[in-house]
């Protein structure tokens, strides 16, 4: 008896103008945020926080970070909804542009606490510490921010090396590496 008048009460709920179910048994009013954005969609990929040599079209070779799609088909990053930062108590710290990214792509963030967008490149409000620190990048969602991805790295002993995902989009973090902004890491 207890089933069915929960399986009642869901039919009921569900029918109502003011408020929908979405996949995941979350009431959510109409109009606003449903998506399912699930961890590990967007990877933080790859990083380089010491001495860089990769130059961005405002002419400073500063510290970056590669995300990467690990979807096998594009997504839409909508303004307002993705933010990256380097410190995970602040997740709202930089909000990322709209940006679409292909299938398997990779994407590049300059680190060079400018906030200058140039050329379709976007530069952040932080700069990554050499001495160590902290990458989250974060969709917010009607009820806050949730965590798509983060990695934590100790200090960085040598100039222009990544810390990279290999393969890409993988949970296996190696470093040093042959930076390779933009590109499959190897």
């Amino acid at each position: 008896m207890r089933i069915l008048i929960y399986l009642l009460l869901i039919v009921l709920a569900s029918c109502t103008k003011d408020r929908i179910f979405t996949d995941d048994n979350v009431i959510t009013p109409p109009g606003q945020d449903t998506g399912n954005i699930a961890p590990g969609v967007i990877r933080i990929n790859e990083y380089v926080a010491k001495g860089s040599l990769l130059t961005s079209n405002l002419g400073l070779q500063s510290d970056w970070i590669e995300l990467y799609n690990t979807l096998d088909s594009p997504i839409e990053l909508e303004a307002g909804r993705w933010f990256i930062t380097d410190d995970i108590s602040e997740p709202n710290m930089f909000e990322l542009p709209a940006l679409s990214l292909p299938a398997h792509s990779h994407y590049v963030i300059f680190c060079e606490d400018t906030m200058i967008p140039f050329n379709n490149q976007v530069h952040t409000n932080f700069a990554l510490s050499a001495s160590g620190d902290e990458i989250g990048l974060f969709y917010k969602r009607d009820e806050g921010f949730s965590v798509i991805d983060s990695t934590r790295f100790g200090p960085q002993t040598q100039s222009n090396k990544s810390g990279a995902r290999i393969p890409d989009g993988s949970a296996n973090w190696n470093y040093p590496t042959e930076p390779t902004p933009g590109n499959p890491n190897q």
